[in-house]
């Protein structure tokens, strides 16, 4: 037979609240873990690009058209108020993936 839960309304509240404080722990890991690895993959972005990288160095450099897409969407993205929502965090991880994918790795 099941044990039913006793507990009196305040213990619940509280059991509540600590729960409550825990996910916004992990509601600030989990954030915290996704700038990292956005700027990571942003900086990884702008290192092949200062670097001049060749072929040969396994990277192929963006093509003209894409870099112009992508400066237009980069200020479009700029230019709106951000608002915290998780779709302005999927567009910014959308466009430096797409960045990412663009410069082709041979390794």
């Amino acid at each position: 037979m099941k044990e039913k839960n006793k507990a009196i309304p305040g213990d619940r509240a509280q059991m509540l609240l600590q729960e409550l404080a825990l996910l916004r722990g992990r509601v600030d890991e989990t954030t915290e873990q996704f700038s990292l690895g956005v700027k990571a993959r942003i900086d990884e972005i702008r290192h092949v690009m200062t670097q001049g990288s060749s072929p040969e160095a396994g990277h192929v450099l963006l093509e003209p058209r894409l870099v112009d897409k992508m400066v237009r969407r980069l200020k479009l993205l700029a230019r709106r108020q951000p608002k915290g929502r998780a779709k302005d965090l999927k567009r910014i991880q959308d466009l430096v993936a797409t960045l990412s994918g663009a410069l082709v790795s041979r390794e």
